[in-house]
């Protein structure tokens, strides 16, 4: 599974220098262009993160226009206000720059644990601060193309789609926004 994500991780970004918004462990950072990996959550119960720096999406501490890329590897669905992260990365990319995004799809992930963890696992909810049970850990939004398109369009252009099995990933190019 994890060749198949970075196939679509890969395909996402272009050359130059790109930030990883929501890095967690890194695995995908680093197979990046000249890459920056930052995450705002340092006790998380389902993931280790070891980000360069230690940032909330909603409040990138970089100059305006510095980055290439900025990747949103599933970690959208997790920031409560996704559409402050998304002028965010607006904000730090450079003009025509990419904002690549990948979001997981909860019923393709259903199966995956049913068939190859244990059935008990695939119904099983998490408890976490947000909500009592949930599909997927840390889960506050539920995104389809429509829905990032809707959420993206006052600052980007929906590039490309790319699937490779269960994975999905979305590339927007940076536009210029009237002042």
């Amino acid at each position: 599974m994890f060749k198949a994500k970075l196939q679509v991780v890969k395909a996402l970004v272009q050359p130059g220098k790109t930030l990883d918004v929501g890095c967690g462990d890194k695995k995908y950072t680093v197979h990046l262009p000249n890459p920056i990996g930052v995450d705002a959550y340092k006790e998380c119960d389902h993931i280790y993160s070891d980000p360069d720096i230690w940032m909330d999406a909603r409040d990138l501490k970089f100059p305006s226009g510095m980055f290439d890329n900025v990747a949103l590897f599933d970690v959208l669905e997790h920031i409560p206000e996704a559409d402050v992260a998304i002028k965010e990365a607006w904000r730090v990319l450079r003009p025509n720059g990419i904002l690549a995004i990948t979001d997981p799809n909860d019923s393709m992930l259903f199966w995956v644990r049913l068939l190859c963890l244990r059935p008990a696992h695939a119904f099983r909810g998490r408890r976490t601060k947000k909500r009592k049970t949930e599909d997927s850990p840390g889960h506050i939004h539920k995104f389809d193309k429509d829905r990032l398109v809707e959420l993206t369009s006052p600052f980007f252009k929906l590039e490309k789609v790319m699937r490779r099995g269960i994975f999905t990933g979305y590339r927007f190019r940076r536009i210029e926004v009237g002042s």
